[in-house]
């Protein structure tokens, strides 16, 4: 009886332990659909019907309280005005209530990464 309650007694503690030195930080991930769908709001609204070559990588907003988001790439033809461009990167959470900071470069500038142009905001949600 004693050596099960010391059994008990330890699982309790290590699970204690586990507990409150488990992180409650939010973990990035990417929802594909949502990517797919903000991504494709995205390039409509930039002129590109199929945009290409998306890449998609998830991390974390920055501050006390983090939360998912993406950063996403696409390949095609993007427009604004007279503008050109062939590469759009923009960020967006997770959820896709949020899109920002879309950024528009062209092949030719692509070792030099200049701007076409650059929209720090965006009103496209799901």
């Amino acid at each position: 009886m004693k050596t099960l309650s010391l059994y008990l007694l330890f699982m309790s503690a290590l699970l204690l332990l586990n507990a409150c030195g488990a992180s409650s930080t939010t973990k990035p991930y990417t929802n594909m659909r949502t990517v797919t769908t903000i991504s494709a709001k995205v390039a409509a609204h930039y002129g590109e019907a199929n945009p290409k070559n998306m890449k998609v990588s998830a991390t974390l907003t920055e501050g006390p309280r983090a939360v998912s988001m993406n950063l996403v790439a696409l390949d095609g033809q993007f427009h604004k005005g007279s503008l050109v461009a062939t590469r759009l990167g923009f960020s967006m959470l997770s959820d896709g209530s949020k899109v920002w900071a879309i950024r528009a470069t062209d092949d030719q500038y692509l070792n030099t990464n200049t701007e076409v142009w650059f929209d720090p905001g965006s009103d496209i949600t799901l």
